[in-house]
């Protein structure tokens, strides 16, 4: 069942000025329950601008986001209801920052939801411990953390709202790669373990390879293409006709295949790739 149904968005920047700009054109497509989304595109193709939509941050100029089947555009809906129901984490969401303790800048949100202090203390240490934020840390300014440790105290106080939906733009945008790993698998852990339903937007293909069940994919402020990993990869020519690349492990694959290598095309990891390299060398592919 759909959570998050989009028809025909298109929103305008500027509208009326002479630098006015179509950011989205007749977007559509759905995200069903407990699916985990990546949303990619080069830049300027209109990711970011697409999910601030999804709670309603930006009005479209027209066309249609449902949240359960309720177009959060309607007249008289209560869009600080959705804010709550789909957490949006904000690119490099260090920067927004702001409490004079951790604990504080994550009680933020679930304070502002009306609960009690009892409440908002248990999400706290709930939300603290998913992101594997230490309980020391918590009395602490938010700026003494290392880049890695801010990100995770910033996603922790959108998930101390517990959305049914997080959201977030390029979670892992300017982390060392121990640090974008330690973050996605974070996130993978919190959506297994609530069964919430996952949105990002990444530049990385393999990212979006690795851990989604949908890719989205936007060219210009248009749907280019939405399908299983599997669909959209299979597309290679048509995805690097717009500017993006498959992942660097793929393009090996596909080069050892052309090689005449008996090895499968889905290939979008280190560990697949592995897999597969070593099932091959089993069935006697040596050379």
């Amino acid at each position: 069942m759909s959570i998050i149904k989009v028809s025909d968005l298109t929103y305008c920047y500027g509208k009326g000025t002479p630098f006015e700009k179509v950011a989205l054109d007749n977007v559509s497509f759905n995200i069903e329950k407990g699916e985990f989304v990546a949303i990619i595109g080069h830049t300027g193709s209109g990711k970011s601008t697409l999910v601030s939509h999804l709670n309603g941050l930006l009005r479209a100029d027209s066309g249609v986001v449902e949240l359960d089947g309720e177009n959060i555009f309607n007249k008289g809906y209560d869009l600080r209801s959705v804010r709550f129901r789909v957490g949006l984490v904000f690119q490099y969401p260090e920067y927004q920052l702001f409490e004079e303790t951790v604990y504080k800048d994550i009680a933020f949100g679930p304070k502002n939801m009306g609960l009690s202090d009892e409440e908002v203390r248990e999400r706290v240490i709930w939300a603290a411990k998913a992101l594997e934020i230490k309980a020391e840390l918590l009395n602490k300014s938010p700026f003494e953390l290392s880049g890695g440790q801010k990100r995770r105290v910033a996603i922790a106080g959108v998930i101390a709202m517990r959305p049914e939906v997080l959201v977030l733009d390029e979670p892992a945008a300017g982390l060392d790669p121990a640090g974008r790993d330690r973050v996605m698998r974070l996130i993978t852990d919190y959506r297994d373990r609530t069964g919430s339903t996952v949105v990002i937007v990444s530049h990385s293909m393999e990212t979006a390879a690795r851990y989604a069940d949908k890719v989205v994919v936007l060219n210009n402020g248009k749907l280019f293409m939405c399908g299983s990993p599997d669909e959209v990869f299979s597309r290679a020519d048509e995805i690097e006709k717009i500017g993006l690349s498959l992942p660097p492990v793929t393009k090996l694959i596909h080069s050892l295949i052309k090689e005449g290598y008996d090895l499968p095309e889905n290939i979008y990891t280190a560990h697949q790739a592995a897999e597969a390299l070593l099932s091959l060398k089993s069935k006697g592919g040596e050379r």
